[in-house]
């Protein structure tokens, strides 16, 4: 995860707050993934593979007036730092797959993230 200030992370984090970042350490993730947001999502099918692929356009607060409902699945969060055997059974397959196709050999295929589930 990386805040410098042209990632992506970070325009989505300082649009939820409403304010700039002035560091990494300004924020609290758990708050950021359990706020209420609109997600502006476009659909590319122009691609060389023939499959069609979600962008997510924008990410802002909800507007005043504007309720969420409930999340579709359970809220997850993980470190890589911090392997536990209860993300392996969270996770989409295609996202432990990613993981673990990211870990250093040393670590080993069983090592994936610690997950902390949230209520929605």
């Amino acid at each position: 995860m990386t805040l410098g200030p042209k990632s992506t992370l970070r325009g989505i984090v300082e649009a939820l707050q409403g304010r700039k970042l002035n560091g990494s350490k300004d924020f609290d993730i758990v708050e950021v993934v359990n706020r209420p947001c609109s997600v502006k999502v476009s659909h590319t099918d122009e691609t060389t593979d023939g499959k069609v692929y979600a962008n997510i356009d924008s990410v802002s607060p909800l507007k005043e007036g504007q309720t969420a409902g409930p999340a579709r699945s359970p809220v997850l969060i993980y470190s890589m730092d911090d392997p536990d055997d209860f993300a392996r059974a969270s996770l989409p397959s295609w996202i432990r797959d990613r993981i673990e196709k990211s870990l250093p050999v040393e670590t080993g295929q069983a090592s994936l993230p610690k997950a902390k589930k949230l209520s929605p």
